[in-house]
């Protein structure tokens, strides 16, 4: 078992008050890189600063895993001490399996974590232990795909615009699936392993995959999803169970 941890950055000898934006940007690109979740936050006390954030592992912020961006625009010109607060227990597990047998897609409108699951335990990837896609040197289009999923989630869980957001949901021809199977298949090229989208049937599962029209097959690990159609590479829960 694996857990986020709250953490500081304590940004030393630096204290100009107009450049605080290479702060945030600096949090931006590991934030896009997958080194840090989106709830970080800049502090400042007398005349220095402070970022509080979440990492999905002790060691995420090691050089090793920085980007081109972190390492060609700021890894001379800012100086951090880094301090572990603990655990954050309002955020799951991730995974550490050695050899993760196939991968999903996934979002919903509280999650912050990574959108990729391991099919195998079902807890989320940081990104920054998997490959950039789409010949970019960050997970700019996971991320996109991510935020915009996030808020047509929040636009059905409140009941607004229902057949808009319910489609964009459920439909894998929608522009929303479109694009996050786009995702998956580019994700197969660089993990070598079937990446699954997950497909959000609200009312009840289907007896046939949407897209092929073939019977769903029941999933083998129904701890991560109920229902997969390999073909297709989607995957469903049930919503009676």
């Amino acid at each position: 078992m694996a857990d986020f941890f709250r953490m500081t950055i304590t940004f030393k000898n630096y204290c100009a008050e107009d450049e605080t934006e290479t702060l945030f940007d600096y949090l931006s690109t590991l934030y896009k890189n997958g080194q840090i979740l989106n709830d970080y936050q800049l502090v400042k006390k007398d005349n220095a600063y402070f970022a509080f954030l979440t990492v999905p592992d002790k060691d995420a912020l090691d050089p090793r895993f920085n980007n081109i961006y972190t390492n060609n625009k700021y890894l001379h010109d800012i100086e951090t001490k880094l301090d572990y607060l603990g655990e954050n227990i309002n955020i799951g597990e991730c995974c550490f399996c050695n050899e993760p047998s196939w991968y999903m897609l996934y979002a919903d409108y509280v999650s912050n974590e990574s959108p990729i699951v391991c099919g195998d335990c079902g807890h989320e990837i940081p990104l920054y232990k998997i490959q950039h896609i789409m010949s970019e040197e960050e997970h700019f289009s996971i991320l996109s795909w991510q935020k915009v999923y996030k808020s047509i989630d929040n636009i059905w869980m409140y009941c607004l615009s229902d057949r808009f957001s319910k489609r964009q949901l459920s439909d894998p021809n929608s522009q929303l699936s479109k694009n996050g199977m786009k995702i998956c298949t580019e994700l197969e090229k660089v993990l070598k392993k079937p990446v699954f989208y997950f497909l959000y049937l609200p009312n009840k599962i289907t007896k046939k995959c949407p897209k092929c029209g073939e019977k769903w097959k029941k999933s083998k690990r129904t701890k991560t999803v109920d229902f997969v159609c390999d073909d297709c590479r989607l995957a469903t829960d049930d919503p009676t169970k």
